[in-house]
């Protein structure tokens, strides 16, 4: 976390907005891993405030993963209505963004997305979850159709097997 924090400098920004950028999402993520929410939630909501200006098109994929952590710890934080706004545009952002690129790298963000939305919402608000495994379902849909032929099995095997395990949960 103190590296992290530590490259969150105006220096980085200049000389690399997409790595300032994954910093403060990987940073924010790590925080929210160790419980604090409220940290993680300032450190998104100030790399959303920025990169909600910039137009730069390769960082597209950035903002629609900050938008996402700011709703995941809503979420956590047991605010699910707001989350929910959160999560809705940053789904129909990163739904676009995914149809207009048509890329491994767009419909893996998309992916995750969903993922992440359903394990908290197993235990927080499982009466959002149906609607979530269908966007789900449809973003692994994109991920064969988009993901290079390599690639493409191994990542829509993972997030095949994890909607599994999350629906075993569910039910």
């Amino acid at each position: 976390e103190l590296c992290l924090r530590k490259a969150l400098t105006e220096n980085l920004y200049k000389k690399w907005p997409y790595g300032y950028y994954r910093a403060a999402f990987i940073l924010a993520i790590t925080m929210s891993v160790s419980d604090n929410l409220e940290g993680a939630l300032r450190v998104a909501t100030a790399a959303y405030n920025r990169i909600s200006t910039e137009t730069d098109p390769t960082l597209e994929v950035c903002k629609w993963d900050i938008m996402s952590r700011i709703g995941i710890c809503r979420v956590r934080l047991k605010q699910i209505d707001e989350a929910e706004d959160v999560l809705e545009k940053t789904y129909q952002g990163m739904k676009a963004y995914t149809l207009k690129q048509k890329d491994e790298k767009a419909t893996e963000s998309l992916c995750l997305l969903c993922s992440n939305i359903l394990a908290d919402y197993v235990v927080l608000a499982q009466d959002r979850m149906p609607l979530w495994f269908d966007r789900y379902e449809e973003a692994i849909r994109l991920e064969e159709k988009y993901a290079k032929e390599g690639a493409a099995s191994s990542i829509v095997d993972f997030h095949k097997s994890k909607m599994g395990s999350l629906k075993a949960q569910y039910l």
